[in-house]
């Protein structure tokens, strides 16, 4: 809030307001997101740590948390969670169904995680319909890589607040308005 209070003041008077109420706009969009990312790895941390316990690995808890709490990155959750209980099914009971186990189960949560716990959770707290979401996440991840799995969901949702704006703007133009009398019918046909 300081730093928006502060940075007001480098904008002339008659767009401070517009300005400030955009940016409070992006600043819950991204909070939004940040929460949703923090409900996901929780939710992540649950489900590894309630499919590796059934399974019978030790230190399923730990393993499942930690790899919720590292979810936060793209990818490095995942992998500590498969692969630390990888090693502890191939420590306890082999090459046995065990590790089959682990491995479908993490194969599990990943596509849950991927097709329905980010799109929605993270979409619905920016506002972002599931399908945006994927897209945007398929977009940064090709054209930056890592780095761009993990600013794709806020930046669309910035974008968001900007393609509204500029929607609204276009609805109150006189290119979409009213032409100014003629019937919806007419304004069809006058049109061609």
């Amino acid at each position: 809030d300081e730093i928006l209070r502060r940075s007001a003041e480098w904008i002339p008077p008659r767009r401070r307001a517009y300005v400030v109420e955009k940016a409070r706009t992006a600043n819950r969009l991204i909070s939004g997101f940040l929460r949703g990312q923090l409900t996901v790895a929780g939710a992540l941390g649950v489900l590894y740590a309630v499919g590796f316990s059934v399974i019978g690995i030790d230190l399923a808890l730990g393993v499942g948390l930690l790899g919720g709490v590292l979810s936060l990155v793209p990818y490095l959750g995942g992998a500590v969670a498969v692969l630390a209980s990888s090693v502890l099914a191939i420590l306890e009971f082999g090459f046995d169904w065990h590790l089959a186990a682990v491995l479908g189960w993490y194969v599990a949560v990943q596509t849950f995680e991927g097709f329905v716990l980010t799109p929605r959770i993270v979409g619905e707290s920016v506002g972002l319909h599931p399908g945006v979401v994927i897209v945007a996440l398929l977009i940064g991840g090709d054209l930056f890589g890592f780095l761009g799995l993990l600013v794709a969901v806020p930046l669309a949702a910035v974008a968001k607040v900007f393609v509204d704006e500029g929607l609204d703007l276009y609805r109150r133009s006189s290119f979409f308005g009213d032409d100014g009398g003629a019937e919806d019918g007419d304004a069809g046909s006058a049109a061609v």
